[in-house]
Order: structure tokens, then sequence, then C-alpha cells
């Protein structure tokens, strides 16, 4: 479960493209299709990730870092999963 500060945080943050935490779980439906209760995991374990890190990353994000995330997204949509971890990660 989110809890309602961060929720509220999360509800008011602009909404764009793409950010950490969807490339993070980006293997969302796999990690749901190994789980035992996929209802369960996905609410208390998967979704309160994804708004605590969409959180994290929208409130200190620059025009950079959002460069980043879109074109390590892009690399990602063409080249599969480790494409373009170096850049957001580092070599």
């Amino acid at each position: 479960q989110v809890d309602e500060p961060l929720r509220s945080r999360w509800l008011a943050l602009r909404p764009g493209i793409t950010d950490p935490a969807s490339l993070a779980f980006a293997d969302e439906a796999q990690r749901l299709a190994r789980a035992h209760d996929p209802d369960a995991t996905y609410v208390n374990e998967i979704l309160p990730a994804k708004v605590q890190a969409s959180v994290d990353y929208g409130e200190r994000a620059t025009l950079v870092d959002d460069a980043a995330v879109l074109a390590k997204s892009m690399l990602r949509i063409v080249g599969g999963r480790d494409a373009g971890r170096h850049i957001v990660d580092g070599p």
C-alpha cells in the first residue's frame, strides 16, 4: 500500500513519458507471473516501490536527468533490457 503523504506527492508530479521507475520495473509482468499472489505482490511491493522511485526522481530531476532517462528508454526499446544502461548508471 502507498501511504497518503507519498500518494499526494506522487499525484502532484507532472506526468512524463518515462522515468527511472518505468525502466526499473520494465520486467513487471515477469515479476508478477512468478509471484504466488500477483495482486498482493503488485499492491504491497511493486506499486509502493514505483511510486517512491517516481517521487524521488520527480522532485529532483533536471533537464539533463530527463534527457538521460529518455535516451536510456529509447535505447532499451530498440536494444533490449541492458541497452543504454551506461547512460544513467555509468560504465
